[in-house]
């Protein structure tokens, strides 16, 4: 039986998973980083985002943080504006401890 150092054999795994065709990226975000996945709006005539703000319950801040470039006369029509998902929710989950596990 031959004997094949460990540290090939690890060279051996961590090259097989760099060939073959590279991740899809999302508008030139590398792989590995999040991408936002909340809510989108799309802007109507004559939206600002002080009007989105209003309209969806977020602050502008936050509005201008998940879009950075935005201007805040009105928007062109049809621009996706990114929304932060809803607010969290904590439920209330009862434990019987009358029983041990």
């Amino acid at each position: 039986m031959t004997r094949i150092p460990l540290a090939l054999l690890a060279a051996v795994a961590l090259m097989a998973g760099c060939g073959g065709t590279p991740e899809r990226t999302v508008d030139g975000v590398r792989p590995g980083v999040v991408v936002h996945t909340g809510r989108v709006h799309r802007v109507l005539p004559g939206e600002t985002v002080a009007a989105i703000s209003h309209e969806e319950g977020v602050p502008v801040e936050v509005i201008h943080n998940l879009n950075p470039g935005l201007g805040d006369g009105p928007l062109p029509v049809g621009t996706a504006v990114r929304l932060p998902m809803g607010k969290p929710e904590i439920r209330r989950i009862e434990v019987d401890g009358s029983r041990p596990r």
